[in-house]
């Protein structure tokens, strides 16, 4: 499997493609990531065959786990690594690495409603 590590994240309406070498019994295709500026979206895809030119459309999902507050300090990224002009660039690092996990989640998985920032 081969994919641009030094491509970093994807915008609005992009897409990755990559080829998945198949053999034998081998022919489902397991695969989660997140999103990097929210606290828990993700999205993901569990044995999906493979087949010669598949396509697959995920959905982003919401773990559910903590409450959307999109704030610095709950997003998984560092102070550093927020894009320029961003609510959060700059912010004291000492916050900006700290996560408030009191404020709960809704509990269950379900579509995200997007980023809002």
């Amino acid at each position: 499997l081969e994919v641009d590590a030094e491509r970093g994240p994807l915008t609005e309406g992009d897409r990755i493609t990559f080829d998945i070498p198949r053999s034998g019994s081998y022919n489902l295709f397991t695969m989660a990531t997140s999103f990097i500026f929210a606290n828990d979206g993700f999205v993901s895809i569990d044995a999906g065959e493979i087949k010669d030119g598949r396509v697959w459309w995920l959905w982003g999902l919401d773990a559910g786990v903590e409450a959307n507050t999109q704030l610095c300090w709950t997003v998984q990224a560092t102070s550093t690594e927020f894009p320029p002009n961003s609510e959060c660039e700059g912010v004291r690092a000492s916050i900006a690495d700290e996560n408030d996990d009191r404020i709960p989640g809704e509990g269950f998985v379900h579509v995200h409603s997007g980023i809002h920032d």
